[in-house]
């Protein structure tokens, strides 16, 4: 054998040696020499493609360069050449169904595409979805579970809360024609709208947890509301921590100027309303509600019907009383029920 099983090449015949052994060139021992040269020669790979590979070939680490691009089934692949049309090569998608066989693009694009997504049909503009175990196609994402995050830091996020939504109602959200910073009305300086109250039937209508620690000013509005009967005056009594103050604690003046007496009502009261005539129009500002020491009290400005004329009323009223005031009572002189109608519509500016 001409190569030893690594790779060496070992002579058969060394010609020194016999030329010291004074052993003559003979023909035989030439062709023995030769012959094995041309032996081991056969075993080497040719250039032009003469022999076919017989064995596995260890390429020991070493990289084989300059390969030509795919043209048939059956060629080595190059750098370049793992995606290639199916086409091309003759091979048909059904290449790449078990683990052992190579997959053609066509086959691997409809497995992904087609057999593990969800189908696409009819899901134009969906986005995928999926529950931990099975995807899904859908146009609503979770609220709860979609974030935005900033371009460079990861860490900022941005998330919305849908929960304060109706069940079953979509709110929808027009973003106006130009760019822009969003504010918070909270931001802005802002009346922050607090509660809208239709008045039922009964005696009273209380908001006497209304206020609170975020805001000092206070607006509320009367819009259109009466007594069930009578001719009574609208009233108006504070809370303090929820409970209603009914003493003489109740300072006004139903004017444009003049001195106001302290302590001389249990509530502030405004104009007369004729039940069934016409009803009430007011704005009530509410000042300095929290300040347990300092002076609270409100303005109203309204305008009302008393059955005779057409009234605009001013009243200007202080609570004397070194207590915050939590919220506030709406009663009728007469101690008559509401009417069933109108709005009372609070409004707080936030403090900061």
């Amino acid at each position: 054998m001409p190569f030893n099983g690594s790779g060496v090449f070992t002579r058969l015949k060394n010609w020194v040696s016999e030329a010291a052994q004074n052993i003559n060139i003979l023909p035989d021992h030439m062709d023995t020499d030769t012959n094995d040269i041309a032996a081991g020669l056969s075993m080497c790979i040719t250039k032009d493609g003469q022999q076919a590979i017989t064995a596995d070939i260890p390429w020991n680490g070493f990289r084989i360069t300059g390969l030509g691009g795919l043209t048939s089934t059956g060629t080595a692949a190059v750098t370049g050449n793992w995606q290639f049309p199916a086409t091309a090569l003759g091979v048909t998608a059904v290449y790449g169904t078990t683990g052992t066989q190579f997959a053609t693009l066509d086959y691997v694009l409809n497995q992904a595409m087609n057999v593990q997504l969800p189908a696409q049909a009819g899901k134009a503009d969906n986005v995928l979805t999926t529950d931990g175990t099975n995807g899904s196609w859908t146009t609503a994402l979770k609220a709860t579970a979609i974030r935005f995050k900033d371009g460079t830091d990861a860490t900022k996020l941005l998330a919305f809360d849908l929960s304060g939504l109706t069940t079953a109602t979509t709110r929808t959200v027009a973003w106006p024609d130009k760019s822009g910073t969003v504010a918070l009305t909270s931001d802005t300086g802002m009346p922050a709208p607090l509660a809208v109250i239709t008045p039922t039937a009964s005696a009273t209508v209380d908001l006497l947890t209304i206020f609170s620690s975020n805001y000092d000013f206070y607006e509320i509005h009367l819009e259109g509301i009466a007594p069930a009967s009578g001719n009574p005056n609208i009233s108006i009594r504070v809370a303090n921590s929820g409970v209603v103050d009914t003493a003489t604690h109740y300072a006004q003046r139903s004017a444009w100027t003049g001195t106001i007496t302290p302590n001389a009502n249990t509530s502030f009261t405004g104009g007369s309303i004729d039940s069934g005539l016409k009803s009430s129009t007011s704005i009530i500002r509410f000042l300095n509600a929290n300040d347990a020491l300092g002076l609270k009290g409100l303005i109203m400005e309204e305008f009302f019907y008393d059955s005779i004329n057409y009234n605009a009323n001013l009243t200007i009223g202080i609570y004397t009383q070194a207590a915050a005031v939590s919220g506030l009572r709406f009663l009728w002189s007469g101690g008559q029920n509401f009417a069933a109608q109108g709005k009372i519509r609070v409004y707080g500016f936030k403090n900061s």
